[in-house]
């Protein structure tokens, strides 16, 4: 008799999954061709013997009418369809715009209604140096603002994954909705949009440090004051998307990344990062506790070389990264973090900094990744030697 599901896991069998469409639910909230899914995935079943699948289930298209108002009927008629199937899946908790990344093929916004809050007051995006705003996520730096129809960023995302819960319990309590995966930036991924095509942005360009909208600013101006340094800033000489490293005055050799300046800005830049991670990681963690989902975030680099750059710091990862080395699992398997590093050691430079990730990797110490980049814990070395480097 063929294993079940837990016990091929049990065997060391690895899972089979494969993506969905991004518009399979398209913008309007419509599953638009059930017959064509069924077939494809009756196909892919027998023939290549996938597993399940893995869906995004866009924020902005479930909360598009308004504050709270959440509609998961066509969402729901298509997870029930692929559970008919004997189908398992993962589900993306996307609070981020589908449209300018690679592979986006259709164009999803976040919600109309949060979208005019930016008309307002265009600050709760992620902005560069020359003030040009990236829509696609909201910055952390109103991640506590009660500035949309007064409820928080987080407040927001943890009211939606409740009520995901609210409307999916039958189909998590059977084994259906077997991972829930939850969105933490652009992409989906925990970083700073230092790279976005959208702006012109192309390999092998430095990146930008994306925290010049106002509220990161004081924030920022808030906490060099309280380390004794009020006269100290955001970068102002750290180039463009495009730039060469050794072209800037921050990422340049013995550039001001070396300064104790440039050393406080990154870890704050990259600690701010983290704890909004930490912060959403521990609604969802709250909210699908005592189910029997695994949680997963997404994504980190899974190998590091030689001296780290430019691209690899705008985009905020910490150099130092214990990071997910301080996810634990609870008793229900989900992941959550505990402590983060509070400085960065070693010189990292200008392509590995602006997306605000972490480049030493302790960072990926106890996990590892499936095929779609999400992490899952595992045992590794939890050290690497040398000086780490981003595969590109």
């Amino acid at each position: 008799m063929a294993a079940n599901y837990n016990e091929k896991l049990l065997l060391n069998y690895v899972p089979v999954y494969v993506m969905l469409p991004l518009g399979v639910v398209n913008v309007e909230n419509v599953f638009a061709d059930p017959e064509t899914v069924e077939t494809q995935l009756k196909r892919l079943k027998e023939e290549a013997g996938i597993d399940g699948v893995m869906v995004d289930v866009w924020w902005g298209i479930i909360e598009s009418k308004g504050p709270k108002q959440y509609d998961w009927t066509a969402y729901k008629t298509l997870f029930q369809l692929i559970a008919r199937l004997g189908l398992k899946i993962q589900a993306i908790m996307s609070f981020h715009q589908c449209g300018g990344n690679v592979g986006d093929v259709v164009t999803i916004p976040i919600p109309k209604w949060v979208r005019e809050v930016g008309e307002s007051d265009p600050d709760i995006y992620y902005t560069n140096r020359r003030g040009t705003r990236d829509i696609e996520y909201l910055s952390l730096g109103v991640d506590n603002l009660p500035l949309f129809a007064g409820r928080t960023p987080v407040q927001m995302y943890s009211d939606y994954m409740s009520s995901f819960k609210e409307k999916m319990l039958e189909l998590i309590e059977a084994g259906a909705i077997v991972d829930i995966e939850v969105g933490l930036g652009p992409a989906g991924e925990l970083r700073y949009p230092a790279y976005p095509q959208s702006q012109g942005w192309v390999f092998p360009g430095i990146g930008e440090f994306q925290c010049y909208d106002k509220y990161l600013k004081s924030e920022f101006k808030e906490a060099a004051a309280k380390a004794g340094h009020p006269e100290w800033d955001l970068p102002d000489n750290a180039g463009e998307y495009n730039d060469k490293a050794e072209e800037t005055g921050f990422f340049k050799t013995n550039g001001t990344y070396v300064s104790e300046e440039g050393k406080f800005f990154l870890t704050w830049y990259s600690n701010k990062l983290i704890f909004h991670g930490d912060q959403i990681i521990g609604e969802a963690n709250k909210i699908f506790a005592g189910l029997k989902v695994n949680l997963a975030a997404k994504k980190f680099p899974t190998e590091f070389r030689g001296n780290p750059i430019s691209s690899e710091i705008s985009d905020g990862i910490p150099k130092k990264p214990y990071f997910l080395r301080n996810f634990r699992r609870n008793s229900e398997e989900t992941l959550f973090p505990r402590k983060f590093p509070m400085e960065f050691r070693r010189n990292p430079i200008s392509s590995e900094i602006s997306d605000g990730i972490p480049r030493k990797p302790y960072f990926l110490g106890n996990f590892r990744w499936n095929s779609e980049e999400t992490l899952f814990p595992q045992k590794f070395p939890t050290e690497f030697r040398g000086n780490p480097r981003r595969k590109w």
